[in-house]
C-alpha cells in the first residue's frame, strides 16, 4: 500500500515538475522586466500567458511528431527489418533528455533485440532505463520486458524473483489493450507455469490470451517455451488445438525438482541484421 502511494505521488510529482519550472521562470522574468523596464504587472502578465499558452501549443506539437516518428518505424519492426528498426530509434534517441522518451526507444529497440534471439543485448539496453523516470503502465511494460527476456533467455531464477517483486504493478495493468501490458501479461503467467511444471495450464493460457489479442504472436512465445522446457513438440498451440487432448501424455513434471539450468542467452551476429 505504501509503495503504490510512493508511485502515485512519484508519477504526479513528474507530471507537474516541468509546469513548477516554468511557473518559477516566468516569475523571476516577471520581476526583471518590471524592476528594469518599469512595464505594469498587467502589461506582463498578459505577455507572460501568451507565451504561457504558445509554449503548451508548441510541446503538444512536439510531442505528436514524436509519436508519429515512432509509429512509422513499427513496420519496420512488423517486417522483422531489424537492422533498419534499430537504426531508427537510435537516432531518435539523439538529443533526447526527457527519461520518458529515452525509455520508449531504448525498450523498442531492447523489443528488435528479443525478437532476433539476442536476449542479453536486449537486457543490457533496459538496463540503460532509469525506471525512476517512468510511471504507470510504462513502468510495468519496463519490468516485464526485462521479466521477458530473462525466461527467454534461461534465466528463470531471475525471472520469477522479478515476477514476485513487482505482482502488485503487473496485476494493477494487467487487462490493459493489446497496445499496452496485457499480452505481456499473460506470456509472464505461462512462463510462470512452465516455471512449475503445468504444462497444460501454460498451453490453456497461451490459447485464451491468442483468443483474446488475436493480432498477437503467442506461437512464437510457446515455441521459445518448448525450448527451454521439457514439453512434448507435438504439442501445438492454435485454436484447432483441442488442450484436453494431452491430459494423459506423459510430461515430465518438475514441480518437485530443482529449476531447470539457466543456458546461455542465443546470441546472433549484429551482420545478420537485416
Amino acid at each position: 500500500m505504501l509503495k503504490r502511494k510512493k508511485e502515485r505521488r512519484d508519477d504526479k510529482t513528474m507530471k507537474q515538475s516541468p509546469w513548477v519550472i516554468t511557473v518559477i521562470g516566468m516569475c523571476i522574468v516577471w520581476l526583471i522586466v518590471s524592476v528594469v523596464f518599469g512595464v505594469t504587472w498587467q502589461a506582463l502578465v498578459a505577455v507572460l500567458f501568451v507565451l504561457f499558452i504558445a509554449s503548451i501549443l508548441f510541446n503538444s506539437f512536439w510531442l505528436r511528431k514524436f509519436s508519429r516518428q515512432v509509429q512509422d518505424l513499427m513496420p519496420l519492426l512488423v517486417q522483422k527489418r531489424y537492422g533498419e528498426f534499430i537504426a531508427g530509434n537510435e537516432q531518435l534517441l539523439k538529443g533526447k533528455s526527457s527519461p520518458l522518451l529515452q525509455a520508449i526507444l531504448l525498450m523498442n529497440i531492447a523489443t528488435a533485440y528479443g525478437e532476433m534471439g539476442q536476449y542479453d543485448t536486449a537486457l543490457s539496453t533496459l538496463d540503460q532505463i532509469s525506471p525512476k523516470g517512468l510511471a504507470g503502465t510504462n513502468l510495468a511494460i519496463f519490468h516485464g520486458k526485462k521479466a521477458y527476456f530473462y525466461f527467454c533467455s534461461g534465466r528463470q531464477g531471475e525471472a520469477l524473483a522479478l515476477l514476485a517483486q513487482q505482482q502488485d504493478l503487473f496485476d494493477r495493468y494487467a487487462n490493459t489493450t493489446a497496445q499496452g501490458f496485457a499480452p505481456l501479461y499473460q506470456m509472464l503467467q505461462a512462463f510462470r507455469l512452465c516455471a512449475e511444471g503445468a504444462y497444460l495450464a501454460a498451453q490453456a493460457c497461451l490459447v485464451r490470451a491468442q483468443e483474446r489479442f488475436p493480432t498477437v504472436d503467442f506461437h512464437g512465445v510457446w515455441e521459445i517455451m518448448k525450448s527451454r522446457y521439457p514439453i512434448p513438440s507435438q504439442w501445438m498451440l492454435g485454436e484447432e488445438d483441442d488442450v484436453s487432448q494431452h491430459e494423459d501424455a506423459s510430461v515430465p513434471d518438475q514441480r518437485d525438482q530443482s529449476a531447470p539450468s539457466e543456458p546461455e542467452a542465443t546470441t546472433q551476429d549484429t551482420d545478420q541484421m537485416q
